[in-house]
């Protein structure tokens, strides 16, 4: 039998410090996974399970409001996040929290060794603003576009194959970065990053600290 997994909405979760009034399910019991609010924006992605284990890791901080809209999985030595849904605090994120993203702090108390229970329960037991350590894959990136939409994508993927996945308009002409005509400024949060890029042939760069990068047009 597969090693036991099991999975838990926080969507609803307001406050609650008894985390064993939550449902886990064995994995080979699970119920059907729920539409995921990045499914099809992930298509190069390994698995969320199988990004919570790969290295090397980057840690980041992320401050969330109850519901968090996210369901986190247990597998051994790790609590992760399996799935995000619209309706929550992560989704608004725009790609600071990621399916694959290990819970390794809550409100800074660290839980990097704690099963799913003790989790859920640290998350329950605090206050409506929650703040999340997450360990990430550190060739894994959030990508978003003006309009507010995200794609998740490896180091590497060129930045055409990311565009068209969330149907973000790029006019093209040569394709083949020679003329120009699909420049666009893909850069971070801070402003300390901007760079001008030609879409058709750029590939994804992990080099810069910042957990989500901004592309848009100039």
């Amino acid at each position: 039998l597969p090693s036991p997994c099991y999975s838990i909405s926080l969507i609803s979760i307001r406050g609650s410090a008894e985390p064993s009034r939550f449902p886990t399910l064995p994995c080979q019991l699970k119920r059907p996974r729920t539409f995921s609010a990045l499914q099809g924006l992930r298509a190069s992605c390994p698995p969320p399970s199988t990004l919570s284990r790969r290295e090397p890791r980057v840690q980041l901080d992320v401050a969330l409001t109850k519901p968090l809209g996210i369901i986190l999985e247990e597998l051994p030595g790790r609590v992760f996040v399996s799935e995000v849904t619209t309706s929550g605090s992560a989704f608004a994120s725009k790609g600071k929290v990621l399916e694959g993203d290990k819970i390794v702090e809550v409100d800074g108390q660290s839980c990097s060794d704690a099963g799913l229970e003790k989790v859920m329960g640290m998350i329950a037991a605090g206050s409506e603003s929650v703040k999340l350590k997450l360990s990430r894959d550190s060739t894994v990136r959030a990508v978003s576009f003006d309009g507010g939409k995200v794609a998740v994508a490896e180091e590497g993927e060129i930045l055409r194959d990311i565009a068209q996945r969330v149907g973000h308009p790029v006019t093209y002409s040569c394709e083949s970065g020679t003329c120009g005509t699909c420049e666009h400024v893909v850069g971070d949060d801070s402003g300390a990053y901007a760079k001008t890029v030609r879409v058709c042939t750029m590939p994804l760069t992990t080099t810069v600290d910042e957990p989500v990068l901004r592309l848009r047009k100039p």
